[in-house]
């Protein structure tokens, strides 16, 4: 789901300029799964391991896929979780 609030905290020509912040669901196992074989990153398996591996945050799902595709195996692929 992505909402946009508008910020009310600073001065108005300061809000002006500001526009609206998203903010971004965690993604469900369904919807990882989805993502990421329609894109072709992986198939369904492996974007189960993701999402068993972190969750539904995108930018930690990015990570994963990227350095899949660098190469790191999957069991360095743990340790790289644990760095974030």
């Amino acid at each position: 789901m992505l909402i946009a609030y508008n910020i009310n905290i600073l001065g108005r020509s300061a809000r002006s300029r500001l526009g609206n912040i998203l903010i971004v669901d965690d993604l469900n196992s369904a919807e990882v799964k989805s993502l990421l074989s329609k894109r072709g990153a992986m198939c369904e398996n492996h974007a189960e391991k993701v999402y068993q591996l972190v969750g539904g945050r995108i930018k930690l799902i990015n990570q994963v896929v990227r350095e899949l595709k660098a190469g790191l195996p999957w069991i360095g692929m743990f340790m790289f979780s644990l760095q974030d």
